[in-house]
C-alpha cells in the first residue's frame, strides 16, 4: 500500500517558516538595542565612576615630586593649563570618550569650589560636608576636604522610548529618585570622590 504525501501541507509548512523569520527579527530588534543601551550605560557609569577617584589623588597629591610641593590648581592656573585637577578629570574622561560639552567637573578645597566644563541642564551640584575633626586643641580643622565631583549628561547610542525601556528599571541616574531617566533615555550621572589632606 501506498502513502501519497500531502505536498500542500509541506508547502505551508515552509511558508509559515519563511514568514517566522522574516518576521523575527523585527520583534528582536528592540530587544537586541535594548542590551546595547544598557551594556554602554554600564560603560560610561564604570568610567565616570573612576574618574573623580583619580582626579580626587592627584588634587591631595599633585606630581609628588620634590620639586612640585604645592597641591595642583583646582580647575585655572596662570602657569599652566595641563596641571590642574579638573584638566586631570577631563583627560580620564576624554578617554571614555566622553564630550566635555556634557560634563562638569567641580574640585573643592577647604570649603571653596570651583568648576569647570558645562553643567547639566537643570542639575545643581550637591552641597558640602562639613569635615568636623579638629586639632588636638579643637582651634582650626586638622584635615582639608578635598572633594571631586563629576555631572555628566548621559545619551543613550540608540534614543528613542521602546530603545531604552531596559533603563527605566534603574534608579535614577544621579541618586535623587525612583523615577528613571528622561523619555528619550537621557539623565545625569554623578559621581564623586572625598578625601582629606593634613593641615
Amino acid at each position: 500500500m501506498r502513502f501519497r504525501r500531502n505536498k500542500s501541507a509541506s508547502s505551508e509548512l515552509g511558508q509559515s517558516m519563511i514568514e517566522t523569520v522574516l518576521i523575527l527579527w523585527i520583534l528582536m530588534l528592540p530587544v537586541l538595542l535594548n542590551a546595547l543601551n544598557m551594556g554602554y550605560f554600564f560603560l560610561m557609569v564604570l568610567n565616570i565612576q573612576s574618574a573623580p577617584h583619580k582626579a580626587g589623588l592627584y588634587s591631595i597629591m599633585g606630581s609628588a615630586t620634590p620639586a612640585a610641593q604645592l597641591l595642583p590648581p583646582a580647575t585655572t592656573s596662570a602657569k599652566c593649563t595641563n596641571c590642574t585637577v579638573s584638566y586631570m578629570a577631563f583627560q580620564d574622561l576624554a578617554a571614555s570618550a566622553v564630550a566635555s560639552g556634557d560634563a562638569a567637573v567641580r574640585v573643592c578645597r577647604a570649603g571653596v569650589c570651583s568648576s569647570a566644563g558645562t553643567t547639566p541642564a537643570n542639575y545643581t551640584f550637591p552641597t558640602l560636608a562639613v569635615d568636623p575633626e579638629l586639632n588636638f586643641d579643637s582651634s582650626a580643622a586638622a584635615f582639608d576636604l578635598n572633594r571631586v565631583d563629576i555631572a555628566y549628561l548621559f545619551h543613550p547610542l540608540i534614543p528613542g522610548a521602546i530603545f531604552n525601556v531596559g533603563l527605566s528599571r534603574f534608579p535614577r541616574c544621579s541618586g535623587g529618585s525612583t523615577s528613571c531617566c528622561n523619555a528619550d533615555g537621557s539623565c545625569v550621572l554623578h559621581r564623586f570622590s572625598e578625601m582629606r589632606v593634613m593641615n
